[in-house]
């Protein structure tokens, strides 16, 4: 059976003070670039085989970023932070091609369903102040964390928490 949950407000405030439909207005283009990679890596550390050091870290919040391609040429990345941004589904799919994430944190983007691409490791994903109407099933064996607060939410599919034997905490107000 699943659940449906009463739609909220679509003209309801989201952070910085715009609506839903005034954060569709800008339409330009922002790409990750080398230079915005080089102003938000840290963390210097060994990578997951522990054989080499890598950045392990991502903070690229802030940044209105509407294309990640560049993501994937750091694949030994753990912690990655899109906060802010205007990423929406289809443009997290490269996530994939990077095996190693541990936390994900996309809050406050265009994403409009939890489905993102399977990640082996993924211990915490927050998605918070995003426009998700549907909770897709996850398939994180890992995920102990997922806090989907202030978006949408309209339907959670029956199966979706179901593959998530580590599931500690999950947030959806």
């Amino acid at each position: 059976m699943s659940k449906y949950l009463p739609r909220k407000d679509p003209h309801q405030q989201k952070p910085h003070g715009k609506t839903i439909e005034e954060k569709n207005e800008s339409p330009e283009e922002t790409i990750l670039s080398q230079k915005i990679v080089a102003e938000c890596l840290c963390l210097l550390g060994n990578t997951y085989m522990g054989d080499s050091y890598a950045y392990l870290k991502l903070d690229a919040r802030d940044r209105q970023l509407t294309n990640i391609e560049l993501i994937c040429c750091y694949q030994y990345l753990q912690f990655i932070n899109l906060t802010n941004n205007r990423l929406n589904n289809s443009q997290l799919k490269v996530l994939a091609k990077i095996p190693c994430v541990i936390v994900l944190e996309i809050n406050n983007n265009y994403l409009e369903s939890t489905a993102i691409p399977r990640l082996r490791f993924l211990q915490a994903l927050i998605m918070k102040d995003n426009l998700i109407r549907t909770v897709e099933p996850f398939d994180h064996e890992h995920l102990g964390f997922i806090d989907l607060d202030n978006n949408k939410i309209s339907y959670i599919d029956d199966l979706s928490f179901q593959r998530l034997p580590s599931l500690l905490k999950l947030s959806i107000c």
